[in-house]
């Protein structure tokens, strides 16, 4: 299963969906492509942020959210990766990560 967690500022996925062997697995596929869209998506606006992926296997986003462009881009991913958990709930999970006493930056 891929587990993504996420907050205001990261956005990570961990882990093979299982629903098919490497190389034909739609929902990894479907992931990976979100999370490459979203790059691309945050380099056009100029947005300042850390992307990371491994053959871990993990792959993860960190922005700094100082302007709307920059939130829309990572709201739409998490509501992207949402829809993706409501059609194969099996295979994907994705849930908010509250982080008590974060400091503002």
């Amino acid at each position: 299963m891929i587990k993504v967690r996420y907050t205001d500022d990261e956005i990570t996925a961990v882990g093979h969906s299982g629903y098919a062997v490497n190389g034909k697995d739609i929902v990894c596929a479907s992931v990976s492509a979100c999370f490459k869209m979203a790059v691309g998506m945050l380099q056009a606006n100029g947005s300042k942020f850390h992307f990371e992926s491994n053959e871990s296997p993990f792959i993860g986003i960190r922005v700094k959210p100082e302007n709307r462009a920059t939130r829309n881009v990572i709201e739409v991913l998490t509501e992207v990766l949402k829809s993706i958990e409501h059609e194969y709930p099996d295979y994907i999970q994705v849930k908010k990560v509250y982080i008590p006493n974060k400091k503002v930056q």
